[in-house]
């Protein structure tokens, strides 16, 4: 993952190495290997796990205190507080702000929670925007998921969402994580929108659809993706 850099004359976030505001040279802000790192540490904290950092999140997801208090609370809870000595709320808004799939948002009161993708029953009200002018989405899996699904269709699997992408290649990195062999669903939008569930952008090219995906939404199996390199 690339790193994260701050212009230091408008403070923006952003990979490039010249401000897209300002034009002025950025400075590293958070390394790769850390913003991967806290990253994932987010996701879990606040889709699946928010009391091993003694945090409560309320019927909408958002955590009972803002992003600085929770960077101290993560340096003083989390099971590998060691790692996360360099932790500060600014971090986390770096994160937020760059995130290419959209995880994460913050309100008004520096409070965070994540979009999509937990495991626990919250009243997450959907602020990701409707997908527009997109046909056809994928899904990457493994081989042998691959008659169940037919059979009974795409299933969150402990989330709340299942999650899609506009991206054939982002689907087959993404089954590769978890098989050797992949294969990549084809998925009908119209079809989902007649079940009344809607597709909704949550990244640059991540989509995601509450409920599960029936199989006749699965309009084309592609059994030989082409490989490409794991990310």
């Amino acid at each position: 993952m690339k790193s994260i850099r701050v212009c230091p004359e408008c403070g923006r976030y952003t990979e490039k190495h010249t401000c897209e505001r300002c034009g002025r040279r950025t400075k590293e802000f958070l390394d790769g290997r850390r913003r991967l790192a806290l990253s994932k540490l987010l996701s879990g904290i606040l889709r699946h796990f928010p009391e091993e950092v003694k945090v409560k999140l309320d019927d909408e997801g958002f955590t009972d205190c803002d992003v600085h208090e929770l960077a101290e609370r993560i340096k003083k809870y989390w099971k590998n507080r060691e790692y996360y000595r360099w932790l500060t709320g600014e971090h986390i808004i770096a994160v937020v702000e760059t995130c290419p799939k959209g995880r994460f948002e913050i309100d008004e009161r520096g409070r965070i929670r994540a979009r999509y993708g937990h495991s626990r029953r919250l009243n997450v009200r959907p602020t990701l925007p409707e997908a527009e002018n997109v046909k056809e989405l994928y899904h990457g899996t493994a081989r042998e998921n691959l008659e169940s699904i037919l059979q009974h269709g795409i299933k969150p699997m402990g989330r709340r969402a299942v999650h899609l992408t506009d991206d054939e290649r982002e689907a087959l990195i993404t089954a590769l994580r978890h098989t050797r062999n992949p294969v990549i669903l084809v998925i009908d939008t119209e079809r989902l929108r007649r079940y009344g569930l809607i597709p909704r952008k949550a990244g640059k090219s991540v989509y995601v659809v509450e409920g599960t995906v029936p199989p006749d939404c699965i309009t084309r199996v592609i059994r030989n993706p082409k490989e490409v390199r794991r990310e």
